[in-house]
């Protein structure tokens, strides 16, 4: 019923700046360290994009786009 819809829909609205803010701050912590001796990776991501939400029983699962710049560093390696 479109009743139950709207209703739905006014009711189940999220405000997901905080969660956004967040995940860009771990991702560009994650992108910008040494992932093993003599490799490292530094940029600054600077745009989300959300792609879906997808409600589970337990949780909410996002799935997003980061957009940004990314370069990696390749000193001596080791074989």
């Amino acid at each position: 019923s479109k009743k139950i819809i709207q209703s739905i829909e006014e009711n189940s609205r999220f405000d997901l700046g905080s969660y956004i803010d967040s995940a860009m701050a771990m991702a560009n912590q994650q992108i910008n360290r040494e992932w093993v001796k003599g490799i490292s990776s530094y940029g600054q991501l600077d745009r989300l994009t959300m792609v879906g939400i997808y409600p589970l029983s337990d949780n909410l699962v996002i799935r997003s786009n980061l957009g940004g710049q990314l370069a990696v560093k390749v000193g001596t390696i080791e074989f």
